[in-house]
């Protein structure tokens, strides 16, 4: 579905509109301990996504210019800067440094599903072992 939008005319607004929700609420998913099904999708939006900041597919900036003020040069460095700050207040337990790591490896495109993985089982560890804290 996300791809049909990349052919029409109004994909910029879609995901000017919908971009940071939909990132923001895969992550959520993909950290709650009490959701197991459906990663293999989630992963796919999520590459998608990191894909298309990299690609001509977007024209326009995702940021509000009249909310943010700091002048991004382009929306990769805006949604890298956007998912560290996201993931850095869901994994306090992260250095600044392995959420950036983790972040640039996401945007790069490397070991995607592997460092998608890391992040869920790392969520897993703080829970001793268990993907629900009520197990």
């Amino acid at each position: 579905m996300l791809k049909n939008f990349q052919a029409l005319e109004f994909c910029n607004q879609f995901y000017r509109t919908y971009f940071l929700t939909i990132e923001q609420e895969i992550f959520a998913v993909l950290t709650d301990t009490f959701h197991k099904p459906g990663l293999k999708l989630h992963v796919l939006v999520l590459q998608h996504l990191f894909c298309l900041i990299q690609s001509d597919g977007l024209t326009e900036p995702l940021w509000d210019a009249a909310t943010v003020s700091y002048p991004y040069p382009n929306n990769e460095i805006f949604v890298r800067e956007y998912t560290i700050r996201l993931l850095s207040s869901s994994f306090p337990n992260m250095t600044a440094i392995e959420v950036t790591q983790f972040v640039n490896g996401l945007v790069d495109q490397k070991n995607f599903k592997l460092r998608i993985t890391k992040i869920c089982t790392q969520k897993r560890l703080l829970l001793g072992g268990r993907w629900s804290s009520k197990e």
